[in-house]
């Protein structure tokens, strides 16, 4: 038999509930007209389907909270802001991405002239900019006095490795089940480290994502992977990037997992089959690498430190910028604003002392090579460069 609200508790309900915003055919005319050209816009753009859906799915929500779109106030937005908080219980995240929803289609509805003729035209005034960064959360990567997730120092990625070890001779004895999922980790998490995939994308990683480069022949058919569904950026949809090796030993690292490990979960290679499967043979979870990953830390006693997966793809990316620079740090990690790879980055202070002793030591070097060719004519560098190259101190280093 069908549940029945009884009668007493639904007028009670209705009459505790707010009353719906009243919305004049001009209105409503206006919004179709507003949402309809949002979405030509958004398309235009290149944006995906469903991150169109998403954010008009949520200023149709938000309309039917705040009224009329001519009538909304900052005020009204800030409250809805503060019932996604209070009473919808949105996590901080969720009510970050709806802001930036509506945000994103009030900035085109409040900047196109055409659109805010229309409204002066209907309601005798323009549409009011009622959200922007002043009145809503801002991601973590603005704010600088939220904690920051750390990167591994040399010593923590020897002692978290050396961990996965210990583990994995244990298993052999006490818990052969253990075995090819304990050597599976030690190869994924290698492959954080120097390609850094985000927890998300590394179940996705297939056995066709990876080629050869014949620039780095050091590196085999290891050398360039490709992630293919990497983190979107703005209804951009999945983005592709390819990142290449830059340690040689990931070769032997995944030759070795390739033959003696990964014929233990019972798969056939193929272009198409998972690099890092679960015990279920499908494409490793991000949680359980949360917590695989979790596990061996506080083996290895650094759960004081604060580290998550996220702390190896930042260690690549201080890895990548000693080695190649800050540029080359922020192709590695797929980062579309350098000042994303700027906060990746974590170099130890004994790092800088080193650069500027070298750099030190050229400009010495140099001002030597100055004295002892005085003598020669200004125009004629003993070293077959102009005089402006031969004073100008060698470029590279750290970015």
């Amino acid at each position: 038999m069908t549940n029945v609200v009884p009668l007493r508790v639904a007028l009670e309900a209705a009459l505790a509930a707010p009353p719906a915003p009243i919305q004049s055919e001009a209105s409503a005319t206006f919004q179709a007209l507003c949402i309809n050209r949002f979405l030509i816009n958004s398309k235009a753009r290149g944006h995906s389907f469903d991150y169109i859906k998403q954010v008009l799915s949520t200023v149709k929500s938000f309309l039917n909270k705040a009224g009329p779109l001519e009538t909304v106030t900052e005020a009204k937005y800030e409250a809805w802001t503060a019932d996604c908080a209070t009473v919808l219980k949105n996590a901080r995240s969720t009510q970050r991405t709806k802001q930036k929803h509506i945000r994103r289609f009030i900035d085109y509805v409040h900047g196109t002239q055409d659109i805010q003729n229309e409204a002066v035209k209907a309601f005798g005034q323009r549409i009011v900019l009622f959200a922007h960064k002043r009145n809503s959360i801002i991601h973590s990567s603005e704010n600088e006095s939220e904690r920051r997730t750390p990167a591994f120092t040399a010593e923590e990625l020897d002692q978290f490795f050396a961990r996965l070890d210990l583990d994995a001779e244990w298993a052999m004895t006490e818990s052969i089940r253990e075995v090819r999922a304990l050597l599976r980790d030690k190869a994924m998490f290698f492959v954080i480290q120097e390609f850094g995939p985000r927890v998300s994308e590394v179940g996705g990683i297939t056995w066709g994502d990876w080629d050869a480069d014949p620039a780095i022949p050091e590196c085999g058919p290891y050398a360039r992977l490709h992630i293919r569904y990497g983190k979107a950026a703005r209804g951009s949809g999945k983005r592709h990037r390819v990142v290449p090796a830059t340690d040689p030993l990931i070769r032997e690292v995944m030759q070795w997992y390739r033959e003696k490990v990964y014929p233990l979960f019972g798969i056939e290679i193929g272009p198409t089959a998972p690099v890092f499967p679960s015990e279920r043979r499908k494409g490793i979870s991000r949680g359980e690498v949360a917590g695989r990953f979790t596990r061996v830390v506080e083996a290895a006693g650094l759960a004081g430190r604060d580290l998550t997966p996220h702390s190896l793809r930042r260690s690549m990316v201080t890895t990548a910028v000693l080695l190649g620079g800050h540029e080359f740090a922020r192709y590695k990690a797929g980062h579309k604003s350098g000042y994303t790879t700027q906060l990746y980055t974590h170099i130890p202070f004994e790092q800088y002392t080193v650069q500027a002793k070298r750099l030190v030591d050229q400009v010495v070097d140099k001002a030597k090579g100055r004295t002892t060719t005085r003598s020669k004519p200004a125009d004629t560098p003993s070293n077959g460069t102009s005089r402006n190259d031969r004073d100008r101190p060698d470029e590279g280093g750290l970015v």
